[in-house]
């Protein structure tokens, strides 16, 4: 199935300006960003690869992107607190010297979510799936003012066929959280050259209303719009929220 997967995930659009790029992607599964990994890897970018753990349809993955990217680094575990994440971002750093943009997937899980949760159990199921990410942006963010390097921070927070209350609930509850989370981080980091720009589960009113700036339907879709957010297209661009509706 991965092979699938990996042959057909294909982007058209080239950035000559991302050859060589350094980039992370935290979160990466053999079912969870796959498209994006190979997207990046197609314009020769230097990636650095965590997953919370490897398997043989992922080493499959990791094997065709040692092929085409820049270079490939890949670390194993589970961001779970600040000393993880804080790990993770140095061991990152450290291959190539500093990084250019990171990505950041987090995959809502509604596994054994009853379907008269309370919105308390939600919440903590929520606050698990973001832990990673926000530690992640954080590091990162900091190291980048730090040094003065300019980058992109990109949460990717993704649902698939929501169908009970209790999981169309959790993917409203991540929509806003995401939201508030990525206009307050764009904004503390704006005079610092830093962009941090997210993709959440899409709220069809949301939609209608325009509170979010476009409508994703496949991962090849998000792929291609990270490429673009961070070649010098998304420069300029930073505190936007996008809405995924994925099937």
């Amino acid at each position: 199935m991965v092979m699938s997967v990996i042959e057909g995930s294909h982007v058209e659009a080239k950035y000559p300006e991302l050859a060589a790029a350094r980039i992370l992607i935290t979160g990466l599964e053999s079912g969870h960003g796959v498209h994006i990994a190979r997207a990046f890897a197609e314009q020769g970018c230097r990636l650095v690869v965590q997953t919370p753990a490897l398997d043989p349809l992922l080493e499959v993955l990791l094997e065709t992107l040692v092929k085409e990217a820049g270079a490939v680094h890949v670390t194993e575990g589970v961001i779970a607190d600040e000393a993880t994440a804080l790990q993770c971002a140095q061991s990152a750093i450290g291959v190539y010297g500093g990084l250019d943009a990171v990505i950041n997937l987090a995959r809502l899980n509604e596994e054994g979510i009853a379907d008269d949760a309370t919105e308390r159990d939600i919440e903590d199921r929520l606050a698990a799936t973001l832990r990673g990410p926000l530690l992640i942006t954080r590091v990162i963010a900091n190291r980048m003012q730090l040094t003065w390097r300019e980058g992109l921070i990109l949460n990717v927070v993704s649902q698939r066929g929501a169908q009970s209350n209790a999981e169309h609930q959790l993917g409203r509850i991540a929509n806003t959280a995401v939201a508030a989370l990525t206009k307050r981080e764009a904004a503390h980091w704006a005079d610092k050259a830093v962009r941090v720009n997210a993709i959440v589960p899409a709220v069809p009113e949301d939609c209608a209303s325009g509170e979010l700036e476009s409508g994703l339907y496949s991962e090849p879709e998000i792929a291609s719009l990270a490429l673009r957010l961070a070649s010098h297209h998304g420069c300029t661009l930073s505190g936007l929220v996008f809405g995924a509706s994925l099937i």
